[in-house]
């Protein structure tokens, strides 16, 4: 913005104004020079007698990125969030983009920046992995091209070969990323979790998106890694404890909570597959009971009687 900022104003200027005000190279003026006139279209051009650039005729200036300071301590704030990723794809890019738009924010970014040091976030464990493929399977799921994913599932040693047509990225509560994409060979939705995708390839073939398939309702009715087509009807009890925490932070968006005569809350869920409810049961132990339905309550049972045998009963 400083470049066009001078140029419009009829000033000339050369490699060695850009070098010395900004310590970039000679490669990076020319590459963004170059990126200017050919896909901005401003008219740059070169004054060879003068070994100057200028704009041959008037220019509307673009819009100015404006920040104030609670905004620029809102963007590094999102760069601090996300330290731990650099040195993946995602990370690499928001270097850049942060490197790229500080010099817009003047001495604001510099003050968030610094002011900042004391933040620590580290994600939670094996986050780091997810983000290695968020980037290509964005850029899929916009084109809507069709991928070839190798995926360990849990049970398996081995990653193997996935034919699928991307739809969504979804965050889980735990943060762990996942895909939503339609598995050609199952021909239905399937849940991916990105920190087990081992390797993304294009098929070099485009989709379109099978009609009748409601992928917004799919996710929102899912409550993690696991997803079905059934829906299930949750009810759970839970005592003071595990209820001060429900409250704060809800299990599921179809969450209702009511008081029950024998003093504890009753949390009430629709979800699409039962298996992350059994799981966050069997965290809460002894605080959340699974009433409904039977066949929730009967994994419960089985897992808990389980747990039991490996300690000598």
């Amino acid at each position: 913005m400083h470049v066009q900022a001078r140029l419009s104003e009829g000033l000339h200027t050369n490699y060695s104004h850009f070098i010395e005000r900004w310590g970039v190279t000679r490669s990076t003026v020319k590459r963004d020079l170059r990126y200017m006139r050919n896909r901005l279209n401003m008219p740059i051009k070169w004054d060879n007698a003068k070994k100057t650039f200028f704009f041959s005729e008037p220019f509307d200036a673009l819009p100015v990125l404006i920040l104030g300071p609670q905004e620029a301590l809102t963007l590094a704030l999102a760069g601090r969030m996300c330290d731990a990723v650099y040195g993946s794809t995602f990370g690499t890019k928001l270097d850049e983009i942060l490197r790229r738009v500080a010099p817009l924010l003047g001495s604001a970014v510099t003050v968030a920046v610094d002011s900042l040091a004391h933040v620590h976030a580290p994600p939670p464990e094996g986050v780091i992995d997810d983000f290695e493929h968020l980037l290509p399977l964005l850029e899929a799921i916009i084109a809507r091209r069709e991928l070839r994913l190798r995926y360990t599932k849990p049970e398996r040693e081995a990653p193997q070969a996935r034919v699928v047509q991307p739809r969504k990225l979804v965050r889980r509560p735990d943060q762990r990323w996942t895909l939503v994409a339609h598995a050609t060979a199952r021909g239905e939705l399937r849940t991916f979790v990105l920190g087990r995708i081992d390797s993304v390839a294009t098929t070099g073939r485009t989709f379109k998106p099978a009609a009748g398939i409601d992928v917004d309702a799919y996710v929102r009715k899912s409550m993690g890694a696991f997803a079905g087509t059934e829906e299930h009807q949750v009810r759970l009890a839970l005592d003071a404890h595990a209820a001060f925490y429900a409250r704060e932070r809800p299990w599921h968006g179809s969450q209702r909570l009511a008081d029950r005569p024998d003093g504890r809350v009753e949390m009430t869920l629709r979800v699409n597959h039962l298996a992350d409810v059994r799981n966050a049961v069997l965290r809460w132990g002894a605080h959340v009971e699974a009433l409904e339905p039977p066949a929730l309550r009967d994994e419960v049972i089985a897992a808990l009687d389980a747990a039991r045998a490996r300690y000598g009963g």
